[in-house]
């Protein structure tokens, strides 16, 4: 679901360094983000005062417990996407939650590779009506079956990478309406989280500990 104005009474507080903490890439090719990993964010050209490249922040967290409304707010975020993974080694299942989370009105019959821009295009609107925080719950991943698992979080990989592409093509267009995207895995553990959409066609994307005191958002 998505959930606006977190604190209807207060004003929200943009992210930290909000235009880089999305999922930018280089290149658009899948290629590309198969050959580099994740699709590491990046600058529009430089200008005076601006960051260099090198001080590029991640977007794809994981944390230890789950977020609360208030670590939703410290973090700088108005609005909020929420999703569980605990049934999606069910590719029809996952398919159905994803588009009544980000409320798309086409049909998605499930995950196989033949409906990936079918998912890229159920995500696409969210990112175009400010800066927003997907969090995905994976604790209860753990607690299935290997087979099971795996499947969930293959998922759950899959997601990811749709957001990747689509945050990198409207980026690429410099569409004036993008927002900032930051996405947290709950009880995900690892360093990786790894994208199979089909035998061998395998994509990693590096997942960046969120400390519970969200200090990677609250700098001075």
């Amino acid at each position: 679901m998505i959930v606006p104005n977190l604190h209807p009474g207060q004003k929200p507080l943009r992210p930290t360094s909000a235009s880089l903490r999305t999922p930018r890439g280089g290149e658009a090719s899948a290629a590309r983000q198969r050959a580099e990993g994740q699709a590491t964010p990046r600058l529009r050209p430089a200008t005076e005062g601006q960051p260099t490249p090198e001080e590029d922040e991640p977007w794809l967290f994981r944390f230890e417990k789950l977020l609360s409304t208030g670590d939703v707010w410290r973090m700088g975020f108005s609005r909020l996407i929420v999703l569980n993974a605990q049934g999606w080694a069910d590719e029809p299942t996952a398919a159905a939650e994803i588009c009544e989370a980000f409320q798309s009105r086409e049909g998605l019959p499930s995950l196989a590779l033949e409906h990936k821009l079918s998912l890229e295009s159920a995500v696409a609107p969210a990112f175009l009506r400010g800066d927003v925080l997907i969090s995905i719950r994976c604790d209860v991943c753990s607690t299935l079956p290997d087979p099971q698992k795996h499947g969930a979080l293959n998922t759950v990989g899959k997601l990811i990478d749709a957001v990747s592409n689509v945050w990198t093509q409207y980026d690429e267009m410099e569409d004036p309406e993008l927002g900032a995207v930051v996405v947290v895995l709950e009880g995900f553990e690892g360093d990786m989280l790894t994208c199979e959409w089909s035998p061998g066609d395998v994509a990693p994307y590096p997942v960046t500990h969120l400390d519970q005191e969200l200090t990677q958002f609250l700098k001075p």
